[in-house]
C-alpha cells in the first residue's frame, strides 16, 4: 500500500471538462447563510424527500433569494455529469471534484457548494442520493448519508454495463450494511470500501472509499465526512450529519470509530 502527502491526494480529483454551453444564472447563487448557519441535518425517523418532493413543496422566491426550484435544477444537472459505465471509485472523484471547486467553471462560481451541507434546507444532490436505498427514513442505528453516497456511487456507475444485477451496493442507507458486502480483503488498493464501526454504539458506524495507508491510519473518499477544518478529533463519531465530500484521514482506532472492515469486488475495479 502506498504512502502519500496530503496534496497528491488532491490529485485525485478529475479536472473539470470544458463547458458545454454558458452557465445559467442560477448556477451563481450561493445558498442562503451558507457558511453561516448550521447545516440542515436528516433527523431520526424522518423520512427524506425525493426531489420531486421538494420541488411540489417549494417555496416561492422571494426577492432576490435563488428560488429552491432553480438549485434542484442544478443538482440534477450535476446529477446528468457524473460518469456511467464507470467505477464507483470515478464518480465518487467526480463528486469530490465538485466540492473542491474544480467544476465551477463548468458548472458555475458557487457549484462547489453542492458537495457540503447547506443551512436553511436540504441540499437537494445530497437528497438525491438516498434514491440509491430502498429506506429513505434514517434512524438511530444510520450514519446519515455516508452510505447513501457510496450507494449512489456504485448505481451510477453501474449504469451502461450488461451485468449491473450482479454487483450492485446494498440499497440501504446503513453503513454496516457494508460489512458482509463483496469480499473482505486484507490488502485494500485504491477504490475499496472501508467500514468502521462504533466503538460503544455497535449499531452505528461510517463507510467510504479506500484511498491509501499511512502510518497512523487510512484516507477515505466519502461522504457526510466531517469538514477538513473541523477541530474534533479524527475518529470522531458525530450523532447528526454534520459533513462534506472530501477525502478525510481515518485513524484505524480513533475517538469513536474503529475499523471493522475492508471490501472489495472486481466491480470496484473494472468498468465491464
Amino acid at each position: 500500500m502506498t504512502h502519500c502527502g496530503r496534496r497528491s491526494l488532491l490529485s485525485l480529483a478529475f479536472g473539470a471538462a470544458s463547458a458545454q454551453f454558458l452557465t445559467p444564472r442560477w448556477a451563481q447563487a450561493v445558498p442562503e447563510l451558507f457558511g453561516q448557519a448550521p447545516p440542515v441535518g436528516f433527523e431520526p425517523d424522518v423520512i427524506v424527500p425525493t426531489l420531486d418532493e421538494l420541488l411540489a413543496n417549494a417555496p416561492p422566491a422571494r426577492g432576490n433569494e435563488p428560488p429552491y426550484r432553480d438549485e434542484v435544477k442544478l443538482a440534477r444537472l450535476i446529477l446528468s455529469r457524473a460518469p456511467t459505465n464507470a467505477t464507483a471509485f470515478n464518480v465518487a472523484q467526480f463528486y469530490y471534484s465538485l466540492s473542491t471547486g474544480l467544476m465551477d467553471d463548468e458548472l458555475g462560481a458557487n457549484s462547489f457548494t453542492y458537495g457540503t451541507e447547506w443551512p436553511v434546507r436540504a441540499n437537494p444532490l445530497i437528497v438525491s442520493f438516498f434514491d440509491a436505498t430502498l429506506l429513505r427514513t434514517p434512524n438511530g442505528d444510520i450514519t446519515p448519508w455516508c452510505a447513501a453516497f457510496v450507494n449512489s456511487c456504485i448505481e451510477q456507475g453501474l449504469r451502461g454495463r450488461s451485468n449491473s444485477a450482479t454487483i450492485g451496493g446494498t440499497r440501504s442507507a446503513a453503513a454496516l450494511s457494508f460489512s458482509d458486502w463483496g469480499t473482505g480483503t486484507e490488502k485494500p488498493t485504491q477504490g475499496d470500501i472501508v467500514v468502521f464501526q462504533h466503538k460503544r454504539k455497535a449499531a452505528n458506524g461510517h463507510v467510504g472509499f479506500f484511498v491509501t495507508e499511512v502510518e497512523n491510519g487510512i484516507y477515505i473518499l466519502g461522504g457526510n465526512q466531517m469538514p477538513l477544518r473541523s477541530k474534533l478529533a479524527d475518529g470522531t463519531y458525530e450523532a447528526r450529519n454534520t459533513g462534506e465530500i472530501n477525502v478525510k484521514f481515518m485513524p484505524r482506532d480513533g475517538k469513536d470509530l474503529r475499523l471493522l472492515t475492508f471490501r472489495t469486488h472486481p466491480s470496484l475495479h473494472d468498468a465491464i
